[in-house]
């Protein structure tokens, strides 16, 4: 069956466009759900932690850096550590725009640590 996770963030104010999304639970069973999104402020990972009890995603934190640019997925390694793709390498919206007509295959992988 299908069920509804409710997402607790710091704020409600914040736009919250998921896309990509993965998971990790470590050694104590706890879970973190790493989340792609798609803000106007530019793209970002959110990091939760999911709450069995009550079926819900608390915020921790959120990720930005130059290099999170144009997210498309995200594969957690660690409770603190991602690898994401970005689908474009251009950051110029008209080279992006190019690089999208022509599909060129210049996507790249960035890794993030927090420690």
């Amino acid at each position: 069956a299908v069920t509804e996770v409710s997402v607790i963030r710091a704020s409600q104010k914040e736009v919250f466009m998921p896309h990509g999304l993965s998971s990790y639970e470590d050694h104590t069973g706890e879970i973190r759900l790493f989340v792609v999104n798609h803000v106007n402020g530019g793209d970002r990972v959110e990091v939760f932690r999911f709450d069995c009890k009550t079926n819900s995603l608390h915020h921790i934190k959120t990720v930005t850096d130059p290099l999170l640019y144009s997210l498309n997925d995200v594969m957690a390694t660690g409770p603190d550590s991602f690898y994401a793709s970005n689908d474009k390498y251009c950051t110029n919206p008209h080279d992006k725009m190019i690089e999208a007509w022509l599909a060129l295959p210049w996507s790249n992988v960035v890794y993030y640590n927090d420690r």
